[in-house]
């Protein structure tokens, strides 16, 4: 019975002498999108995008495109309603397909900040049937660990470098609606009203 707990411990040791951390050589580097400089030629749509189980909402009018998240004014008993949008950047537009994305490199910089890492998604649709795809990044320009007293630390890389960490694509199909181009228009009768 001492040799097979001797054993167990034993292997448990080595397993976990060899186990290693990321190798950030090891990982691809990436390169954030880059918003275009253009407005978008489509004015008046609502988007509604059902991506393996999850919905996203766009709605694009007078140049700009925006992010929707709402309860539409039915929100469940004991929530109450909401009305949020948010710019959506256009990357790159055609006959065919529309590009856009998001970002949070406002508060992660141009890739990864103290403790904030870099997540992007970007959305592809096709114009006119609805197929969509979304790519979820998320890349860092430092790595984090815990020394042997179980602090986090941190090792930033080489100046300007950015890896990618995650990637994850999911695919669906979107619905157009026209609608009034002015996004507060367009939202206003589902924001929630005050006393």
């Amino acid at each position: 019975m001492n040799k097979v707990i001797a054993f167990i411990f034993s292997f448990f040791l080595i397993s976990c002498s060899t186990s290693k951390a990321i190798d950030i050589t090891e990982l691809p580097d990436y390169l954030p999108y880059t918003p275009s400089k253009n407005e978008t030629t489509i004015s008046g749509k609502y988007v509604e995008c059902t991506l393996e189980g999850t919905i996203k909402s766009f709605h694009i009018g007078n140049g700009k495109i925006y992010g929707i998240a709402s309860s539409w004014g039915n929100a469940e008993a004991g929530r109450t309603n909401y009305a949020n949008w948010w710019t959506i950047d256009l990357i790159s537009e055609d006959e065919q397909w529309l590009k856009i994305g998001n970002s949070n490199r406002k508060y992660a910089k141009q890739c990864g900040a103290p403790l904030i890492a870099l997540e992007e998604s970007v959305y592809l649709i096709r114009r006119y049937d609805g197929w969509i795809s979304e790519t979820n990044y998320v890349a860092n320009n430092r790595t984090y660990g815990s020394n042997r007293d179980g602090f986090l630390t941190q090792r930033e890389m080489e100046e300007g470098e950015c890896k990618l960490f995650k990637e994850e694509k999911k695919y669906g199909a979107c619905t157009f609606v026209n609608v009034h181009p002015d996004i507060k228009t367009f939202m206003e009768p589902y924001i929630p009203k005050g006393l």
